[in-house]
């Protein structure tokens, strides 16, 4: 698997390699809201309801980060738990600060980022293998390793934010 957060529940059930690199966080609302929420800390209340993919690692940490929200969960592909906020049942989406990204550009005409430039609940990201392939595990934390010291990772994701421009 790829991609994948950290979580207990995962860890119980696959072994983690790397970490490749440090994901944040952020939240897209409908541009009807863009006024009202200019920072996350404005998205802590009451009024206000999450839009998460159900199984995201967003599912288990944004109750934590904002208490006072409600957290709605959507089954299915990503794009899914981004259609609550597009037709207004939900106040706001949270994924990983590259595909925030992606969506808000390709949904342009509903999508706007909270505070794009400072993603949020940075955590490590990497990928995931089975259970008890101890050498496999091994050649892949050390070549993990090294893409990162030696910048392809940074330079593969510079590469594919620039095509999203």
């Amino acid at each position: 698997g790829s991609s994948l957060v950290y979580t207990v529940p995962r860890g119980l059930v696959c072994c983690y390699i790397g970490p490749l690199w440090s994901k944040g966080s952020l939240p897209i609302v409908h541009k009807e809201d863009a006024n009202k929420f200019k920072t996350i800390a404005d998205l802590n209340r009451p009024d206000v309801t999450f839009s998460v993919n159900a199984g995201a690692s967003e599912e288990q940490r944004m109750p934590l980060l904002f208490p006072k929200a409600k957290i709605m969960a959507v089954a299915g592909q990503q794009a899914m738990a981004a259609e609550p906020v597009r037709t207004r049942r939900a106040t706001v989406y949270v994924t990983g600060d590259n595909d925030a990204i992606a969506l808000a550009r390709r949904n342009a005409a509903w999508a706007h980022i909270v505070d794009e430039k400072h993603p949020f609940d940075k955590r490590p990201n990497t990928w995931v293998i089975q259970y008890g392939d101890e050498p496999w595990q091994a050649f892949l934390d050390m070549w993990s390793t090294y893409v990162t010291v030696n910048g392809v990772v940074q330079r593969l994701y510079d590469e594919y934010m620039e095509r999203l421009s």
